[in-house]
């Protein structure tokens, strides 16, 4: 097999890499910012845990409903103009959460956030893939899976920040700003996506193969027209057209990937980032170490990020997930211990 030549990276392709990523930051801030909210929420709207768990939730169904939804615009009007969309979303979605009259119309923005996490959360690496060559794909789509894990410290840093400056009385609006924090990258990401290039890939698709071959010399590669060739011809290539993803032989991949992804939720991870300050403040911290120690949390999960990219190739995929599943269980046993015990923090 002949070795893969590692080219430098162009500055439009590591800028418009960085660019698409800026979804997915926005993806782990969107997932976090609200566990600093939910005890001001509780006061101000009067909300029941019921009122509350749904609150939280509203921005799930839209991720779900934003991810399965978003294919058939991003074939029909390309990658950028997509995420030029999803970016529309987020602001949108920031505003009228910072600006909510009640708890409804806070319930309809974070819905609508939601639909830009599910969305960007298949068309940022989607759209890095495509543009990266294949020597340096690996690297670039990392780092757009470790802007979730960035957006997530940030989100649950600037509530700390937030509620130490503030205080969290109700007259004070702290979570309100908590909302508001995330308009900034959400600007950035919508002025950014205007200047980087369509997918070279979409274009060639959409048959416009004179742009595709320009933009893949723009984005750095040594021979544009090899690898338009070979874009072209992995349109006639995978699936036959008679062959379904149901087939028997992609059975059981696909139950193995479904399965993986099914527990990496299951595990509990997103319960915890969504009420990670209400955890630790009912594990009897203060209130504003209930928010230092969500910030904490923040910050080990991207360092163990980082230690897992590095790992990765040199310790292998199964045994990874294998010490992650073993950690994820003496973790929730020992939380369980101290909330039974009533231990406290320790």
């Amino acid at each position: 097999m002949p070795e893969i030549r590692k080219s430098p990276i162009s500055r439009l392709l590591l800028a418009s890499a960085l660019t698409s990523s800026i979804g997915s930051f926005l993806f782990g801030f969107d997932t976090a910012v609200i566990a600093g909210t939910t005890s001001s929420l509780r006061e101000i709207f009067s909300l029941s845990e019921s009122q509350i768990g749904f609150t939280v939730s509203s921005a799930l169904i839209g991720a779900l409903l934003g991810a399965a939804a978003v294919a058939k615009p991003c074939e029909s009007f390309g990658r950028v103009r997509t995420l030029f969309v999803l970016a529309v979303l987020y602001l949108v979605s920031v505003i009228g959460c910072a600006w909510a009259w009640d708890i409804n119309s806070l319930m309809i923005f974070r819905f609508i956030g939601g639909l830009a996490v599910g969305g960007s959360s298949v068309v940022s690496p989607m759209y890095i893939t495509e543009i990266t060559p294949p020597a340096r794909r690996g690297l670039l789509v990392a780092i757009s899976q470790l802007n979730i894990v960035a957006g997530i410290l940030a989100a649950l840093v600037s509530n700390y920040i937030i509620a130490d400056t503030m205080g969290l009385a109700p007259q004070a609006g702290a979570w309100r700003w908590m909302f508001g924090a995330e308009a900034l990258p959400s600007l950035l990401f919508l002025v950014s996506v205007l200047l980087i290039p369509e997918s070279p890939r979409w274009l060639a698709h959409r048959g416009r193969h004179q742009e595709a071959l320009t933009t893949l010399n723009r984005l750095g590669y040594e021979n544009g027209e090899e690898e338009l060739v070979r874009i072209r011809e992995s349109f006639h290539g995978g699936m036959t057209s008679h062959e379904s993803l149901l087939h028997v032989r992609f059975r059981k991949p696909l139950l193995l990937v479904f399965a993986l992804a099914a527990f990496n939720q299951f595990d509990g991870i997103n319960a915890i980032l969504y009420y990670v300050t209400d955890i630790f403040r009912m594990a009897g911290f203060a209130e504003s170490d209930a928010f230092k120690q969500s910030a904490v949390v923040g910050a080990v999960n991207l360092i163990f990020t980082v230690v897992g990219m590095i790992l990765i190739d040199r310790i292998g995929r199964k045994l990874l997930l294998l010490v992650g599943s073993v950690t994820f269980i003496l973790s929730h046993a020992l939380a369980a211990c101290v909330f039974i015990t009533g231990s406290g923090g320790w």
